[in-house]
């Protein structure tokens, strides 16, 4: 078997191999992230110390103290997905991260397929070029000659079943490490925080006040 051509390597290391690794760290990380903080938020809900109060709790309740003061009835679903909206991780936004996990595995496939549409079209070119060098008279030298070009095109899938590979495997990952799941478990869990927590805080400092 020949070896496989630097271009096919240098493909598929930077199109497939790398992204799909980083992809598997960033995911972890967002879910672990999103995860931490409804964990800490059902603490507060249940008088428990959380720790450390989640900088996305500080912000929601300055914000739903805002709101309060000029609205009788505060949309909270539309300010927690606005608060949600700007958390981030890795200094990317818990959406964008989301986002370019989902649509990762359909790109590795087109990586996949650039590659190995690549490899094919310049075997093609040296194929063609031996059929015009070589003595077609000479049946024996043809197909040895045809036979360098022919296993080049073969190697050149090795880019489309690699991408297939990880495209694969990144959706069992995104299906295990469901971020969407996680998030809806956030947000519920915040949608409780502001219902039974912050109005009972917000009562008590009025109350201090009188």
């Amino acid at each position: 078997m020949p070896p496989i051509p630097g271009y096919l390597i240098f493909i598929t290391l930077v199109l497939v191999v790398l992204p799909s690794i980083a992809t598997i760290f960033i995911r972890l990380a967002l879910y672990q992230h999103v995860f931490l903080l409804e964990e800490k938020v059902r603490r507060l809900i249940n008088r428990q110390s959380p720790g450390q109060k989640p900088k996305i709790l500080e912000e929601l309740e300055r914000r739903f103290r805002e709101t309060s003061k000029n609205l009788d009835q505060v949309n909270t679903a539309a300010l927690i997905d606005q608060i949600y909206s700007q958390e981030k991780v890795w200094g990317f936004t818990c959406e964008q991260i989301d986002y370019f996990c989902r649509i990762l595995p359909n790109l590795l496939l087109a990586f996949g397929l650039l590659g190995t549409f690549l490899g094919i079209t310049l075997n093609l070119g040296v194929l063609s070029q031996t059929i015009n060098q070589t003595n077609i008279n000479n049946v024996g030298s043809l197909v040895a000659e045809l036979k360098k070009p022919l296993e080049g095109m073969s190697i050149a899938f090795t880019t489309s079943l690699t991408g297939l590979f990880f495209s694969t495997f990144l959706t069992l990952f995104n299906w295990l490490k469901n971020t969407s799941f996680a998030k809806y478990r956030l947000i519920c869990s915040l949608e409780d925080y502001l219902d039974k927590v912050v109005p009972l805080v917000h009562l008590r400092q009025v109350l201090m006040l009188i």
